[in-house]
């Protein structure tokens, strides 16, 4: 149970993370018309490895990009070369991150000094 006095900013407390995710989706909102630059176009759409998802030794490379190869290859088998997949994934990545910060954050700060 919550045992924190009430305060002003209760309602805004709660709805910050709501905030928070449409702050970035407002930010990112011109990004699925992006293509793909650099070296966007050898890493996906000229490298075979990422065209399935089993085995996963055979999708992954270097160890240390183990979850980044395999989180492409799941972008590719959901939705092909199209670069608005790998940006809208990317994009979920970062908000899920963003909230576990904030989360994090929320409960050091509410510890007893």
């Amino acid at each position: 149970m919550d045992q924190r006095p009430n305060s002003p900013f209760k309602s805004l407390e709660r709805l910050f993370p709501w905030l928070l995710i449409a702050g970035i989706g407002l930010a990112y909102s011109n990004i699925y018309q992006a293509v793909f630059v650099y070296d966007d176009f050898g890493f996906f759409v000229q490298n075979e490895r990422l065209r399935h998802l089993w085995p996963p030794g055979a999708v992954i490379s270097k160890p240390s990009r183990a979850i980044v190869e395999l989180s492409c290859a799941l972008n590719y088998a959901l939705g092909g070369l199209s670069s608005a997949g790998f940006h809208a994934g990317n994009l979920l990545i970062h908000l899920l991150a963003a909230l576990l910060l904030f989360g994090c954050l929320k409960r050091t700060l509410l510890l007893p000094v």
